[in-house]
């Protein structure tokens, strides 16, 4: 047995010259011959402990109690270590011990006379099972009275039942009286409005009430007028040159309302019908999805969506529809991937770009539809010659630096194991001065188209100068995956060739050098420097090489 398990703790007791009770604990102090040499002890002031356990903490007016106490023979019996609280003495008269009676659910205290309070029992651990004291239990118990307990829930319950009855008087007495004077006929109109559809035009039968008839004829007046006008400018619209529709939902009515060129701008053949449901329009919308071409939510504080969609345009001689242009598709592809190289323009007939936006307000959808073809056009092809080389069509350098910051800025759970390879194409200078410079380009060209094709996959190819170009490979889990598609670009370095003037073929010659992340560094500048580094040292030397950066 531990050495601990012989501590006590003991009831309040007065010290000796003294006048403040406290509690001791004590335990013996043995040596590791089992000779006890000495005892222990310390002691807590009741009072100490009674500002740890405010009674006040209970209950407002300090109408609770706390009671700290042991019980020896698992009897209910308490004896008294400590109380806090006016109500000790009211109710159990200074008593050093106390009696804890279980009723069913309740937990009370019952005094000499019989009368009984409601407390609740937590058992403290302070001795371990089967030592010298663990036959007695010390207990923390808050008590209060029955009156003191319930009084917030007897007010509340109260309150409730008085708001209750005179809300449900109120009710009453209203609603006869409302219903006695104009029910009939207010809901005889109700009945006409809701089976009422604007886009068609409404009609309201007479209640014979003036005022509710009155309201009725101009009801009827301002719904002609509102059609009248919405037909007008849908003529307007329809008559104009700019390509533009639009529509409006009402879920609350079920109506959707339509000008004729909405269709016509989707490439759905169907025509506009009155019978057209909310539910049918959302699905010609839902269906048009795949075209859609941004995610963006909201355009402004107003909560304004904007959609914008590639639409193939139907034909209309031949087949049914006229894909993408080759062109298109190409420019399109190298803006997305960063990677692929020649691209040229894109081709207008062979899609439509169509920009919606909309504003609903939950009930009421209003939607504006507008053929933004040659604008989308114009931006990517800005984009395109921003981004591109003129001569080669693979990036250049401001574009290629651009996506290196982008992707660095995403660390290393995206580039994983990567390499930066510079390369110097060697016999530039020599084509250009025997054959002239057409041929100089052609070179580039031919070394551009060898790059990008070899090294599709997780890479990002640009032309950096005249003679000098960067190839990044990032995405790999390791080295050995990367040196296996650098192996692919030497074999096809060494397939490729240009034709010269007199027949013969020149094989592309180049200089390279390559940089590790994160072997070598995590910075894209250092990189570069690194890179750069071996290939210098490769054209200084054997040429025609690629190897990689070696740390002095």
């Amino acid at each position: 047995m531990a050495v601990s398990d012989l501590g006590y703790w003991s009831l309040s007791h007065r010290l000796d010259r003294e006048e403040k009770d406290v509690i001791s604990y004590s335990v013996p102090l043995v040596l590791p011959t089992g000779r006890v040499y000495g005892v222990l002890g310390i002691d807590l002031t009741i009072d100490y402990l009674k500002t740890l356990i405010p009674s006040r903490e209970l209950l407002n007016g300090n109408a609770g109690l706390y009671l700290l106490g042991a019980e020896n023979e698992d009897d209910g019996v308490f004896y008294r270590a400590m109380v806090n609280g006016p109500l000790y003495n009211q109710v159990l008269k200074e008593n050093d011990s106390w009696t804890i009676v279980w009723d069913g659910d309740d937990t009370l205290i019952e005094n000499e006379q019989g009368k009984k309070i409601y407390c609740d029992v937590e058992y403290l651990n302070l001795y371990n099972r089967n030592t010298a004291f663990s036959n007695q239990r010390w207990a923390l118990i808050g008590a209060a009275e029955t009156k003191d307990l319930f009084v917030f829930s007897n007010r509340v319950i109260q309150v409730l039942i008085r708001a209750v009855l005179l809300m449900m008087g109120v009710g009453i007495a209203g609603g006869a009286l409302i219903s006695s004077m104009i029910s009939h006929p207010i809901s005889h109109l109700t009945r006409n409005v809701q089976s009422a559809r604007p886009s068609v035009g409404i009609q309201f039968d007479r209640t014979g009430i003036r005022e509710i008839d009155l309201l009725a004829e101009k009801l009827e007046d301002l719904n002609q007028e509102m059609f009248y006008e919405a037909e007008r400018i849908a003529h307007i619209i329809n008559m104009t040159s700019v390509p533009i529709a639009l529509f409006e939902t009402n879920r609350e009515e079920n109506s959707v309302f339509l000008t004729d060129k909405f269709f016509e701008m989707f490439e759905i053949d169907r025509e506009i019908s009155e019978d057209l449901t909310i539910q049918e329009f959302e699905r010609i919308i839902k269906d048009l999805e795949p075209y859609r071409r941004n995610s963006r939510q909201y355009i402004d504080e107003k909560k304004r969506q904007e959609r914008i969609y590639k639409i193939p345009v139907l034909q209309r001689k031949g087949s049914e529809i006229a894909g993408e242009s080759k062109a298109e598709t190409s420019a399109e592809k190298s803006t997305e991937r960063n990677r692929v190289g020649v691209a040229q323009k894109e081709n207008p007939t062979s899609v439509r770009y169509v920009r919606m936006t909309l504003s609903d307000d939950g009930n009421r959808c209003i939607g504006v539809v507008e053929d933004v073809t040659d604008t989308t056009l114009e931006r990517k092809n800005i984009e395109f010659e921003r981004d591109h080389d003129l001569l080669t069509g693979i990036l250049n350098r401001r574009a290629f630096l651009r996506k290196m910051q982008q992707l660095f800025d995403q660390g290393a759970t995206v580039l994983k194991t990567a390499a930066l390879l510079m390369i110097d194409m060697d016999e530039l200078k020599f084509v250009n001065d025997t054959y002239g410079h057409e041929f100089g380009d052609r070179y580039l060209k031919t070394a551009a188209h060898c790059f990008q094709s070899s090294v599709l996959e997780k890479s990002i190819v640009s032309r950096q100068s005249g003679d000098e170009f960067q190839i990044f490979l990032y995405g790999y889990e390791t080295e050995e995956e990367v040196r296996e598609k650098i192996e692919i670009l030497k074999e096809k370095i060494r397939e490729a060739s240009l034709d010269l003037p007199d027949g013969r073929k020149l094989s592309l010659q180049l200089s390279g050098g390559v940089a590790w992340y994160p072997k070598d560094s995590t910075e894209y500048e250092q990189l570069k420097i690194y890179s750069d580094s071996a290939m210098y040292e490769v054209k200084h030397s054997t040429k025609g090489a690629i190897r990689d950066y070696k740390k002095a």
